[in-house]
């Protein structure tokens, strides 16, 4: 599903939209990682989860920082999410699983490639993005690699 998250004028919903994106991204790794069957990809799907944790509590603090109201879990985008992973995990075992991770990941990615392009995006903070876009490259290389082997 598309998302324009990153593109946002404020900063202030920037952080709303990223939080939102952190949260259902590692909720859906949370539940990935118990349906997994494959060692190697549970072991990936888990450091995208401490990837996603770690960049909630820094934009949490960013939240706090601007005032911004944090979101609820439970959005209808989350729930279509989630009810793409329950799926997968009826149909196909751990390659079904891993596109529906691989699809979020790449999402999530995508937000912060449009952010660190977005002049919305104060300078102080610009670094904290391009360091959450480096830590999430790594795992969603490997995520790539683990997946082209369950197929």
């Amino acid at each position: 599903m598309v998302t324009w998250t990153g593109t946002e004028a404020h900063v202030a919903t920037l952080v709303q939209d990223f939080l939102r994106e952190q949260m259902e991204a590692s909720t859906l790794c949370r539940d990935a990682e118990r349906a997994l069957d494959a060692t190697a990809a549970r072991a990936v799907v888990s450091e995208l989860v401490d990837v996603h944790e770690r960049e909630l509590s820094e934009l949490r603090g960013l939240a706090a920082e601007f005032g911004v109201e944090l979101p609820e879990r439970g959005t209808h985008h989350e729930a279509r999410t989630l009810g793409r992973l329950h799926l997968a995990c009826r149909r196909d075992g751990d390659h079904e699983v891993l596109a529906v991770v691989h699809d979020v990941e790449d999402r999530v990615g995508a937000a912060y490639d449009r952010a660190l392009t977005n002049t919305a995006l104060p300078d102080t903070y610009r670094p904290l993005f391009e360091a959450a876009s480096r830590a999430l490259r790594r795992p969603r290389d490997r995520l790539h690699a683990v997946e082209q082997r369950a197929s």
